[in-house]
């Protein structure tokens, strides 16, 4: 439907029709506003919060890399180091 087909049929409407249609049309805007006024509420909540998480910079500086992880081989090893005759190889075929 364009424009000019929804104003047409809104003109075409009896004035209690118009008036119903008015009501639905604010309280939409409404509510739509109350929901947006809340996201964007939240949002710098959110980002307030986030900052007073991360803390000074000197404990920025403190983060240590992850320790490397053991290799399926080493895994396998320290699961059933005797259950199990395992090889390593380089190449699987």
């Amino acid at each position: 439907m364009t424009k000019g087909e929804i104003l047409a049929r809104y003109k075409d409407m009896s004035a209690a029709d118009q008036l119903s249609f008015d009501r639905w049309l604010k309280a939409n805007m409404a509510i739509g506003s109350i929901i947006a006024v809340g996201l964007i509420a939240m949002a710098l909540a959110g980002a307030g919060a986030e900052a007073d998480s991360i803390g000074p910079r000197s404990a920025i500086a403190d983060v240590r890399p992850a320790p490397i992880s053991p290799s399926p081989y080493e895994l396998m090893l320290r699961l059933a180091p005797d259950a199990l005759p395992v090889q390593q190889v380089d190449e699987p075929f």
